[in-house]
């Protein structure tokens, strides 16, 4: 236990069963225990999507402190999402506009002497559900087109990601 108040208690029996007792002067014990942090489960997500991350921590003291990250790849450095206060166990994620087949999420909880430990997830994907976006500029309406006549047609057409073709029909 943590305390500014602890004390020592000795004892010293003799042989007839006399008991003689001293105790110490007050000290402190200090907080050596890191926490522990899990984070549940995780599945595959869509960009854009809002996402609840949960976990669980505990701490022998008060927690202080999460830091969400993410990373996108198997090598990829994880970028921090957010830190929020510890008594949360969740937070509300935009998924970002990548895409990726092995993402993951790290918690790193802090107690409030600033011990630590961390939890990453497993691999997940991030999925495009995005449309991608097309206009006709081209011939518009009022247009008169002979039949068996070359004409010209325009567009515009962008996606989140980035376009793979346009078919023209």
């Amino acid at each position: 236990g943590v305390t500014d108040q602890a004390q020592v208690k000795l004892e010293a029996v003799d042989i007839f069963g006399n008991v003689g007792s001293d105790l110490s002067d007050y000290f402190s014990v200090t907080d050596n225990t890191p926490p522990t942090v899990v984070i549940d489960t995780t599945s595959d997500m869509n960009i854009g999507e809002s996402v609840n991350l949960t976990w669980v921590a505990s701490d022998n003291t008060i927690l202080e402190k999460h830091k969400l990250y993410y990373a996108l790849g198997i090598n990829e450095t994880f970028t921090l999402i957010d830190s929020v206060d510890g008594s949360s166990t969740n937070y509300n994620w935009i998924v970002p506009n990548v895409v990726s087949d092995s993402a993951r999420i790290r918690i790193e909880t802090y107690d409030v002497v600033n011990l630590s430990s961390a939890d990453t997830s497993n691999y997940f994907a991030i999925i495009d559900t995005i449309i991608p976006e097309i206009a006709v500029l081209a011939p518009v309406l009022g247009d008169s087109i002979p039949e068996n006549t070359q004409f010209a047609t325009t567009w515009s057409a962008s996606d989140n990601i980035g376009l793979d073709s346009v078919r023209v029909y």
